[in-house]
This record gives C-alpha cells, sequence and structure tokens, in this order.
C-alpha cells in the first residue's frame, strides 16, 4: 500500500513538473503595455487645415514654404501662419482640438505631441481626446477662438503670447492681443466654456517660462479665467528690429484681475466657435495600424494568449477634412427591369415629317434593336 502511495506521488510530480516547462515560454513573452503614466509621448501628432479663407501662408524657418495654404494641407512642427488682412483659417488637431486664426494674425506650432490610439476618430462626435497630448502655440499678434475636447490626465493645451501663457482644458476660449501704432498693445482672454488659467509674463520677452497648468479635476495653477469671464488690459510694447516681433516693454501696474466677460465678446467666441465646428464635421482620423505580431525566436513552447483590436498602432495618423463620413457598405443587389414596348417620336419640319420608332432591346443572346427612321415629304399643300 504505501508503495503504490509513493509510486502515484512521483507521476503526480513529474506530471506537475512538465506542464510548469510547458508554460514557462508563454509567461516569458513580454506583453504589450500602454504607455506608462508620465512617460514621454510617442509621436508628433497631426495638424490639418480645415478651412481656409483669403491668403495663408506657411513660414518654416525664415522662408515662407508655402505662399497659400489650402484645405487638407498639414502643419508641421514649429511652423508659422500668417494671415493678411480679411484673411482666417481653421485648423483640426489629431487631439479633436480645433482653433481659427483671424484676419492678420500669426500663430506659430511650437509642439504637437500625441499618444498613439487605437481607433478611427470622426471630430464632430467626440467630446475627450482619444489619447494624451501636449500641445503648445504662441500667437505673437491677432485673435485665436479655439475649441478644445476634455483632456487625459497629465495631458496640456497652452497658448502662449507676448503678455502671458494660457492654460486650456477642455474649454471654448478667444485670445486677442492687438499691438497698435502708438506703442500700446490690448489683450483679452474669455473663456466661452470651460477654465482657463493664466499665467502673466514679466515683460521683455514672450510668456513667463512656468506655463499655467489645469489639472483633470479642475484645479488650477496661475489666475483662474472660468466660464463667462475674462481679464483685460493694455500694454506697452515694442518691436524687435532683427525679428519684426512685437516685444512687452511694461505689463499692467495694477495687478490683472478677472472681471464678468463682456457680452460682446462672450457673442464673438461663439460665433466663431460656430464657424469652427462648420469646418470640421467631416475632419476624420484614422489611427495606424497595429503592430504585426512578434515572431518567436528559439526553442520551447508557444504560449497562448488572448488579445483584441484595440492596441494602438505604432505607424502614421492619418486624416481627412474633406467628404463625408467615412465607412463601406458591401452586398449584393439583383434584379431586372424589362420593357419590350415601342416608343415613337414624330419630328416636323416645315419640309420633312421624320418618326422615330425605338424599340427596347430584348434580354440577352438577343442584340437590341436599332431605331427606325423614316422620313417622308410633307404633302403639297392644294
Amino acid at each position: 500500500m504505501q508503495f503504490r502511495t509513493l509510486t502515484w506521488l512521483m507521476v503526480l510530480a513529474l506530471f506537475a513538473g512538465s506542464v510548469s516547462r510547458a508554460q514557462a515560454p508563454a509567461a516569458a513573452a513580454p506583453a504589450a503595455a500602454a504607455p506608462a503614466a508620465g512617460a514621454a509621448m510617442a509621436q508628433t501628432g497631426l495638424v490639418l487645415v480645415a478651412r481656409v479663407s483669403g491668403t495663408v501662408t506657411l513660414t518654416e524657418g525664415n522662408q515662407i514654404t508655402k505662399a497659400q495654404l489650402k484645405q487638407d494641407d498639414q502643419i508641421p512642427q514649429k511652423a508659422k501662419v500668417t494671415t493678411t488682412k480679411g484673411a482666417s483659417i481653421v485648423l483640426v488637431f489629431s487631439s479633436g482640438a480645433s482653433v481659427q486664426l483671424a484676419e492678420d494674425s500669426e500663430l506659430v506650432l511650437e509642439e504637437f505631441l500625441q499618444d498613439p490610439f487605437a481607433a478611427t476618430i470622426k471630430v464632430a462626435e467626440i467630446e475627450d481626446e482619444p489619447s494624451k497630448s501636449k500641445t503648445t502655440l504662441s500667437l505673437n499678434r491677432g485673435e485665436l477662438v479655439g475649441n478644445v475636447k476634455k483632456l487625459k490626465k497629465d495631458a496640456t493645451f497652452t497658448v502662449n503670447t507676448p503678455v502671458g501663457a494660457a492654460g486650456i482644458r477642455g474649454t471654448t476660449f478667444r485670445i486677442v492681443f492687438r499691438p497698435a501704432a502708438n506703442g500700446q498693445a490690448f489683450f483679452t482672454l474669455t473663456t466661452a466654456t470651460g477654465l482657463v488659467a493664466f499665467t502673466p509674463g514679466t515683460g521683455g520677452g514672450p510668456a513667463a517660462p512656468a506655463a499655467p497648468t489645469v489639472t483633470g479635476t479642475g484645479t488650477a495653477s496661475g489666475l483662474q479665467v472660468n466660464q463667462g469671464q475674462e481679464i483685460a488690459f493694455d500694454v506697452t510694447v515694442t518691436t524687435n528690429a532683427a525679428t519684426g516681433q512685437t516685444v512687452v516693454v511694461a505689463l499692467p501696474v495694477v495687478p490683472v484681475a478677472v472681471a464678468t466677460a463682456a457680452v460682446s465678446n462672450m457673442q464673438a467666441a461663439s460665433a466663431v466657435a460656430v464657424e469652427i465646428a462648420v469646418a470640421v464635421q467631416n475632419a476624420v482620423f484614422s489611427a495606424p495600424p497595429p503592430p504585426a505580431p512578434a515572431t518567436p525566436t528559439g526553442g520551447g513552447t508557444p504560449g497562448t494568449g488572448s488579445g483584441d483590436s484595440t492596441t494602438p498602432g505604432s505607424g502614421t495618423t492619418t486624416g481627412t477634412t474633406t467628404g463625408s463620413t467615412t465607412g463601406t457598405t458591401t452586398g449584393t443587389t439583383t434584379g431586372t427591369t424589362t420593357s419590350t414596348t415601342p416608343t415613337t417620336t414624330t419630328v416636323t419640319t416645315p419640309n420633312t415629317t421624320t418618326t422615330i420608332t425605338v424599340t427596347p432591346p430584348t434580354p440577352a443572346p438577343a442584340p437590341a434593336q436599332p431605331p427606325r427612321i423614316t422620313t417622308n415629304p410633307n404633302p403639297s399643300p392644294n
């Protein structure tokens, strides 16, 4: 009895060991993981022109690379977009954000990074950005109205200006910075919806180095400009002779304060927001294809596992702002419609009467019958 019990224990031990060895290669295979919180974003996001009116140029470095931007053109990193008198442009981001640059304005796309996302997105249909992003714009002069989707945790959307920096989060906003010929410049920041945090600059250059932030819970660093509020003030400016850029010489002596937004400014922001929504209603961004599965190497028994189609790809995001909702429709429609009734048409001219009889073709294989045309002279009048 003891011998048989010992034998069974040895068999069970051998079986357990073989199962462990067979499962070992599967356990050792690395699993695909989402980017860790706070990790650097993997790729450059995509910014497209959704609508353009008038003359709008693109400058890279110190050279104009496009004398006239057009719909679906891509805006590269560090590029400057400039509108002339009477012109405007709407830009749409693969994060779902969109902005309109008004006439006589200058905007630089300093940086736009975005984690890969798994599904094709239609900008008009989403409320949250599809993946974490980091966006930094510089409004050197002019007017900018934007709509930013609800950002992921640790994502940022910052607009730098010569008088300070605005941190945007899930917001419709309007920023105006207009230098005048008398050495003064007027600045307003209006929050139509959501929350904007503003950090004033120190004068003598662009925005303060420490950009404002707004967390996912709505906690903001800097001056909080809530929905229906704005800040507005004048500053003394000059023009840098070497670069042509407007430089703030002195900020207001009185500390910048938040006030109830002027009705006209709220109406202006809301009206442009509607124009932006129309311009981007057909904007679609397609996710990169998922990476191909790794080919196993070495010995051992391959492991098994499960997955889904939501794993972000590692390729390039593509997009378009034209056409309608993308998709495919497949299927087969069958059936025939036949008619064998001849049709007759009579055409009368001063000298002739022409009768045209058309007999519809019969089903194959018989060929279609050509029209029969007969022409008879009109009888001479008595």
